[in-house]
């Protein structure tokens, strides 16, 4: 899988595994608000098949969701989130 940070825009990828239940929550949490992130470029990195790429993000619990703005690490949070928190995260 090739993860791909957009220089230009917001980029946000979510750090999960497939054991990860709570990887699992926001994956769906990402989809129930896809409708509204109209322009974020969003990457969902499987650690176990990505591992050099969570080491190089020093990704150290899942999900760990870190937002890129022209391709500038901006923000990162590490756990799931409801909805409204994650639109928060991703669009402020």
């Amino acid at each position: 899988m090739a993860t791909t940070i957009n220089p230009n825009g917001t980029t946000l990828v979510e750090f999960s595994a497939t054991w990860c239940g709570y990887c699992q929550q926001m994956k769906t949490t990402l989809n129930s608000i896809s409708d509204k992130l109209e322009g974020v470029n969003v990457q969902i990195v499987d650690v176990d098949e990505e591992m050099e790429l969570a080491k190089q993000y020093k990704v150290r619990s899942l999900p760990t969701l870190i937002l890129f703005k022209d391709g500038e690490e901006v923000d990162r949070h590490v756990g799931a989130m409801p909805a409204d928190q994650a639109l928060d995260f991703i669009l402020n």
